[in-house]
């Protein structure tokens, strides 16, 4: 009753009868109602703060913390006095202080009426003058929260206080606060306190990775080689984690940084691994593919995670040596993630059935990825079509697949040009070649914002499919950007696009202009239908996006494929358990299982495995043949061997993963029996012969090529005719 009436108030004007009921019930045991008691103290009107402000005297920590968000962004004078007060009444416990501090830093500038900017108002002095009272005050936390609230405020007046304290300052914390704050306001003396600390690194090992921060922004010329020297000579964890990490924010010291992948310790070699990544090049990229077979899984696990991010083919047989260890399947399954490649389409899959979250969503956007790529032979349905007769995939990833596919989904990828100049005319053809353009076009340099050159650079999407061009081409106030990207269409039809722009907007489907928006407005997800006739093959798109406000930015929703089995309803769930003993006791029909057998369009056995005794002149299939396997095999076996093939597998029918010199990847049992050859029997029942020397890699799993009879849609009475079948071959 009490959280009900707190909701009915909080809709309601806040008064000044209701403040203190309000203010208690900020001590409410229910979440929503604190919530409530919080936004009704927030409408306090004129006259009322100092009401509100008196929760912060409140004999309670949860009151007290509440007012406080109660008082945030309120830009009143009386709010300023009553934040002021708490801030320097020692009375008050330390935590209440510095959170006053910190609310009362962010009231320095209120927003602009346009809500572009900010602006100075009568309560700035005030605010910045209790900033810098409090850099001396006796308690830590509230010093600490002066410092932070200055950097926030960028008042250059606190500098000259600031770099006077800092080596007086005892407490780590409040140095690393203040120091953070100098190189915010770009003080000179940040850059002379920096140059300190980088001289006696040992000594100072807790302060560095806010001096590199410092040094970085105050440009020190010789940072770099300064960095270098430390990770050379020092064997300290607590000064090479911050000098490595430096080292990879101006992406240089790979030599310095490939001899710290050998560490002892193991944080400081993940460190190495992460800084490579990001100098990236061969540089970077070499020194990893060497560090991949670490002995410790820690530092494994950190080298697979940087090679994942140069999407690159040279890592794949790194991932493949990884996904054969337990331990090290998932960094595995992330890495193929990273590049999407149709070659990977089983891993993708794999990883789709992965019970964790990360592996799932890395597969799934290889899959979006691959489905977008817009050229001809890489469209992933035909052979995940294959796969689903072949009952490889599981029902989960069915219906994860039909996720990607059911739905229209956000373009994944772009290529994207600017910030341009804004009313100048198109910089390049856009018709031209259908509205694509060629590979050459992408290398041109143009004229942008401020005389200042800009090329085209890939981007991903960022949260549910927008792409954000103010976060990724940087503050320009008036400002066009273009993105490209290709689609690929097996057949003619009629297709949906859905967009959504923040600002302007205008796009080419196939180098006609589709749609165009004029005027200005934020962003709301896929709200503007755009209708077009798609040809078969590959389609280009174009969107011109320009900037009039803080947001700046755009989504394009591609049209679903509707049609295919592979978005029909997948059979109802199973547990392979109750369909393991319901098999078992159930009587077969040895007829209806060699029919089942022999169905190469249902359960397909007969396309990998023989069942009579094979003749030299017979060749080898991609499974044993079962020619006496019900000597060999009681019932319960049997039905193990059809439901959970990769249970008990002998050496020479486990798969296999085969890399050849084209990057090709080749998965399923291995046959040697023909002199510099090998032939890999797939497992959608294809054979495909490498010769020996086009062989890069192979690697045996621990897994059988055949598919899980419940993937192939049998029911327990299909397994136990099977099962009754396979009993007579003696």
């Amino acid at each position: 009753m009490r959280s009900l009436v707190i909701l009915a108030l909080s809709a309601l004007p806040c008064r000044s009868q209701d403040v203190p009921a309000l203010l208690e019930a900020l001590d409410a045991a229910d979440p929503a109602a604190q919530a409530a008691a919080v936004e009704a103290l927030r409408r306090a009107g004129p006259g009322r703060w100092p009401d509100v402000a008196r929760g912060l005297e409140h004999g309670k920590p949860s009151v007290r913390a509440g007012t406080l968000l109660a008082l945030r962004e309120a830009f009143e004078e009386p709010v300023v006095d009553a934040l002021i007060r708490a801030c320097a009444n020692p009375q008050l416990p330390a935590e209440t202080r510095a959170g006053a501090v910190a609310v009362l830093a962010g009231l320095h500038r209120k927003p602009a009426p346009s809500g572009a900017k900010t602006v100075e108002w009568p309560g700035t002095p005030r605010v910045l003058e209790a900033l810098r009272s409090a850099f001396r005050d006796g308690e830590p936390a509230v010093r600490q929260a002066a410092a932070a609230g200055a950097g926030e405020a960028r008042d250059p007046g606190s500098a000259a206080v600031l770099s006077e304290l800092f080596w007086e300052e005892k407490v780590l914390a409040v140095r690393r606060a203040m120091l953070r704050a100098l190189s915010a306001l770009e003080d000179p003396a940040a850059g002379e306190i920096a140059a300190k600390i980088l001289k006696d690194a040992a000594t100072h090992a807790a302060l560095l990775g806010e001096a590199i921060e410092a040094a970085r922004r105050a440009e020190m010329k010789d940072l770099p080689e300064i960095l270098i020297a430390i990770v050379d000579a020092s064997d300290s964890a607590a000064v090479l984690l911050p000098a490595i990490e430096g080292l990879g924010v101006l992406q240089v010291g790979a030599a310095a940084l490939e001899k710290r992948l050998r560490h002892g310790n193991a944080a400081v070699a993940v460190a190495a691994a992460t800084a490579l990544a990001k100098i990236g090049g061969p540089p970077g990229f070499q020194p990893l593919v060497k560090a991949a077979d670490d002995p410790r899984l820690e530092v494994r696990r950190g080298v697979l995670a940087a090679l994942a991010s140069f999407q690159h083919q040279d890592a794949l047989p790194s991932f493949l040596k990884a996904y054969l260890k337990p331990e090290t399947r998932s960094s595995a399954l992330i890495g193929m993630a990273s590049t999407s490649d149709l070659r990977m389409l089983d891993f993708y899959i794999e990883g789709l059935a992965s019970e964790e979250a990360e592996v799932r969503e890395k597969s799934r956007r290889a899959l979006a990825l691959l489905s977008f790529q817009g050229r001809m032979g890489l469209d992933p349905r035909p052979p995940l079509e294959r796969k689903l007769a072949a009952g490889i995939l599981s029902r989960e990833v069915r219906l994860e697949l039909q996720s990607l596919y059911v739905q229209s989904q956000p373009m994944p990828r772009w290529n994207v040009l600017g910030p341009l100049p804004p009313g100048r005319g198109e910089p390049f053809d856009i018709t031209m070649n259908d509205g694509g353009l060629m590979e050459g076009d992408y290398q041109k340099v143009y004229t942008g914002v401020g005389t200042r050159d800009v090329k085209w650079i890939q981007a991903d999407d960022g949260r549910g499919g927008y792409m954000d061009l103010a976060a990724r081409l940087g503050p320009s106030p008036e400002a066009v950007a273009y993105a490209s990207a290709s689609i690929y269409t097996p057949k003619a039809r009629s297709a949906e696009f859905r967009v959504g722009a923040a600002g302007t907007v205008a796009v080419w489907i196939g180098g006609k202009l589709a749609h165009e928006r004029k005027v200005a407005r934020e962003w709301r997800s896929a709200d503007e239908i755009v209708r077009a006739v798609l040809q078969p093959g590959v389609t280009h798109l174009m969107i011109r996006c320009g900037r009039a406000g803080k947001e700046w930015g755009f989504s394009l929703h591609l049209p679903a494929e509707p049609a295919g089995k592979l978005l029909e309803p997948p059979p109802a769930k199973q547990d392979v358990k109750e369909v393991l003993a319901a098999a078992e006791k159930l009587a077969g029909a040895a007829a209806k299982g060699k029919a089942l057998f022999a169905d190469l369009q249902g359960a397909r056995c007969a396309q990998c495995h023989l069942t009579e005794e094979a003749g030299e002149e017979v060749v080898r299939k991609a499974g044993p043949s079962l020619h006496g396997v019900g000597a060999r095999l009681g019932r319960k076996e049997l039905a193990e061997s059809i439901l959970l093939p990769s249970l008990k597998v002998k050496e020479e029918w486990k798969s296999s993963i085969v890399t050849t010199r084209d990057q090709r990847v080749h998965h399923g049992a291995v046959d040697e029996s023909v002199l510099d050859q090998l032939s890999v029997n797939d497992r959608e029942g294809n054979i495909v012969n490498i010769l020996s020397v086009d062989v890069v890699h192979r690697f045996r799993t621990d897994r059988s090529p055949m598919p899980e009879g419940l993937n192939l849609g049998l029911s327990s009475q299909d397994v136990a005719d099977l099962v009754s079948w396979l009993e007579t071959l003696k």
